[in-house]
């Protein structure tokens, strides 16, 4: 035959078959008898045939095919001289659907504290159209974060994730129809030392010679993983040389062997596997002094205490009172930063029971440890002194008769 086979079409297919039928060639270019046909299917247009079928009839049925999947077919016409040339390759879908299988052995590498690399393979069913995008979702706690397609890739690097969290990430495939079903897995990313410090250092004891600390942990999106343990430090000024240090795995610390009526430095820092962070802020505290004796003598205006002897250098300490009203339960002074004691006048004035400074005393200014609380003198706070003031700071005020007082001295050992 000098031409081909014509109208090759399909008259049935499947997700696994195709069934073809044609017309002889045209009749001015059989030649002669056509006694059989050559049908092949190919890949790709004129690409190598994978099935060929012989047959005296028009028609083939071709079994073993891919689900949505486009395969090619041409046919020549034979006499019994020879045969004539292939038609032109047509192509042909089998049935399935119209957009790609989920990708498959999706795989998480490269994985750090704040950052990951996803990788997959393509869908053996890429549907009936060109596979061309990926859908990549990333959730954290059921919270979607991250929401991009891109193009026919088979790997993404994401950046700027959290240490130590849990994420969810998907992908599907697609073509300009859409995406189908998706391929999901999870990762946990590696820790981190702390990026911030324990949080809210307090004492919920103390006495005369000791300190007990609790704290909380950092914040928890500065905590970077799993805390283990808990470094604490004390020392004698702000930021000084730690003269005892403790790790625990526990929020709290019993520090002892301490001076009575002393300031003291605390912080405390966090460590998870990976390393530890900053410490927090120094935070300071005293201890208790020895329980106050009662007073050795009273008028209707005046107490009179033995002072606490100082064995400890100092450079001054403070007096202070506080009325007791309403039958109110003495609270401890430890209870009392500096910031919070007033003057004379302004515990007069208030509503609310305040400590005041009634005197501060000097290492030089204690006469006999004896002290009148309510003589009506004045005193001038040291540090007032260095800046020239000429005023004095405290005074002394009569006390109200019938009435119960605290008294408890706060000493200053250095000025940091």
């Amino acid at each position: 035959p000098s031409g081909p086979p014509m109208n090759i079409k399909t008259t049935s297919r499947s997700t696994s078959s195709l069934s073809f039928l044609w017309h002889p060639p045209q009749k001015t270019k059989q030649n002669g008898v056509i006694i059989s046909y050559t049908a092949c299917v190919s890949r790709s247009q004129n690409g190598p045939c994978f099935q060929k079928f012989v047959t005296s009839e028009r028609e083939w049925l071709v079994g073993n095919l891919n689900t949505s999947t486009k395969y090619y077919v041409r046919v020549l016409a034979s006499t019994k001289v020879g045969h004539g040339p292939y038609s032109t390759s047509k192509g042909y879908f089998t049935n399935g659907p119209f957009v790609p299988d989920k990708p498959t052995n999706i795989i998480v590498t490269n994985l750090a504290s704040r950052k990951a690399a996803i990788s997959w393979l393509d869908p053996k069913n890429q549907g009936r159209y060109r596979l061309s995008r990926f859908w990549i979702k990333l959730n954290k706690e059921n919270l979607l974060i991250l929401n991009i397609t891109t193009g026919k890739v088979n790997e993404y690097k994401i950046d700027y994730l959290i240490p130590h969290t849990t994420y969810e990430i998907s992908v599907s495939a697609g073509n300009y129809l859409g995406f189908g079903e998706e391929i999901i897995t999870s990762f946990l990313t590696s820790e981190e030392a702390p990026s911030g410090p324990p949080l809210k250092i307090k004492t919920t004891s103390r006495s005369a010679s000791s300190l007990f600390f609790i704290w909380d942990p950092p914040g928890k999106t500065k905590q970077n993983g799993i805390i283990i343990s808990y470094t604490a430090c004390v020392s004698h000024s702000e930021n000084g040389p730690c003269f005892q240090t403790f790790i625990t795995s526990k929020r709290e610390w019993l520090v002892g062997n301490f001076n009575e009526l002393t300031k003291y430095y605390v912080r405390v820092l966090a460590s998870t596997k990976a390393g530890h962070g900053n410490f927090s802020e120094n935070k300071r505290f005293f201890t208790n002094g020895r329980a106050v004796e009662k007073p050795i003598a009273a008028t209707l205006n005046t107490l009179t205490f033995s002072l606490e002897n100082q064995s400890a250098t100092f450079l001054y300490f403070y007096v202070v009172a506080l009325e007791l009203k309403y039958n109110m339960e003495p609270s401890s002074s430890d209870n009392y930063e500096n910031k919070e004691l007033v003057t004379y006048a302004e515990a007069k004035h208030s509503t609310d029971p305040k400590p005041y400074i009634a005197a501060v005393v000097t290492s030089s200014g204690v006469d006999g440890n004896m002290f009148i609380l309510g003589d009506g003198s004045n005193t001038n706070d040291p540090t007032s002194r260095k800046l020239g003031s000429t005023t004095s700071d405290y005074f002394n005020g009569p006390l109200e008769p019938g009435t119960g007082y605290r008294m408890f001295q706060r000493i200053v050992i250095n000025e940091k």
